[in-house]
């Protein structure tokens, strides 16, 4: 059996989180035991995607943002981990796990000179919209950690190429592996999904189209210009965001500003996010900064036309005008214009999503994968 410990920052639902689960769940379990690890403080929505074979525990200093006593000490706390667990492969989620408990695997080489370390990035933290020092900071965080690693998994060619254009790592330290889902994923009916999405937020949408978004609610997932576009359409289009975060009162107050209170609904942080999406007409992604986003692979297994921002993975993922419209960042109006042309034609907006399904199912399914990760741990 060969032994896995999976160390992510947050339980918070995202991205990451919805990784881990997909990953915990398609391994062999005859073949591998996996044991995750996060921070105690940081929420508990990843617990709900593990399958009952997958293990797991919290740490109390493992946070999100920069605080050096809380980092040293959650050096030591995984560093405990390692040695009591001897996991044959330890995988780091996300740039604080990855900073961190690579810094506790090389604590204690020693003690386990067998173990592979593996790093999987979803995307850059440099590449936030941060200070400028906070980007040099979180550069020089990775290039100095990547020697600590044995080897450095993106999801898209974007990172790796970002990757080699500023040395963060020897080339042959990098594995791009897309991330891959269930093409055939179990989802309620448009009706099911929109009862229970009407119920959960007290509204009715009648006959309305409703556009939907799934977001934690950081700078780089740029909701406003989400809200913005919302407020240059049609009078008689709905709009629901799924999530929540630190800039939850931001965006209240500007869809308050934007007149927007009774067509724009928040619907809260949901660990099964994607079971919500046949409730909505089109799907759309306003990031200024993505990896490879879950959300986004969702929305076309779920055969939804999509909208999405031109960042990270994006244009890997969507052929423009084939299997989805692709639009530059922070312009509400390009993104609000390529809605509109989706609402409009219902019968475009068909076609739209049954392409993005297919491209789901010949490219980013989760065997392929599964596949590439177990060949990873084991070679």
């Amino acid at each position: 059996m060969h032994r896995i410990l999976c160390v992510i920052t947050q339980g918070e639902m995202g991205g990451a989180q919805r990784f881990v689960g997909q990953l915990a769940e398609n391994l062999d379990s005859n073949q591998f035991s996996i044991h995750v690890i996060w921070g105690k403080h940081t929420g508990d929505g990843i617990a709900h995607l593990l399958p009952p074979h997958t293990t797991w525990s919290t740490i109390k200093h493992l946070v999100r943002n920069p605080s050096p006593i809380n980092d040293l000490l959650a050096i030591g706390e995984l560093s405990n981990q390692f040695c009591t667990r001897k996991p044959d492969s330890i995988l780091l989620i996300s740039s604080k796990a990855g900073f961190v408990g690579s810094l506790a695997a090389r604590r204690v080489r020693s003690a386990l000179p067998n173990t592979k370390v593996i790093y999987r990035i979803g995307g850059w933290t440099f590449n936030d919209p941060w200070h400028p020092w906070q980007g040099h900071m979180y550069r020089w965080m990775e290039k100095f950690s990547a020697r600590l690693k044995d080897v450095i998994v993106v999801n898209s060619r974007h990172d790796l190429l970002r990757a080699e254009e500023l040395g963060i790592c020897p080339r042959q330290k990098l594995v791009c592996i897309h991330n891959g889902i269930d093409p055939f994923l179990s989802l309620p009916s448009s009706q099911d999904a929109r009862g229970e999405l009407e119920t959960r937020l007290g509204v009715s949408f009648d006959n309305s189209p409703v556009v939907g978004t799934i977001a934690n609610f950081y700078p780089a997932k740029d909701l406003g210009v989400f809200i913005r576009a919302a407020a240059r359409m049609a009078n008689n289009v709905q709009f629901v965001i799924i999530g929540s975060g630190p800039l939850h009162k931001d965006l209240v107050s500007l869809v308050n500003k934007c007149g927007l209170q009774r067509r724009l609904h928040f619907a809260g942080s949901i660990s099964r996010a994607w079971e919500f999406l046949p409730a909505f007409n089109a799907f759309a992604l306003s990031s200024k900064k993505e990896g490879f986003p879950w959300a986004l692979l969702e929305a076309m297994t779920a055969r939804l036309a999509v909208v999405a921002t031109s960042v990270g993975a994006v244009p890997e993922m969507i052929d423009s005008g084939v299997s989805g419209l692709i639009v530059p960042s922070e312009d509400p109006s390009a993104l609000a214009d390529a809605l509109g042309l989706i609402i409009r034609d219902p019968i475009r907006a068909q076609k739209l999503g049954i392409a993005a399904h297919q491209r789901v199912l010949e490219q980013f399914s989760v065997q392929q994968m599964v596949g590439r990760y177990t060949k990873l741990f084991l070679e």
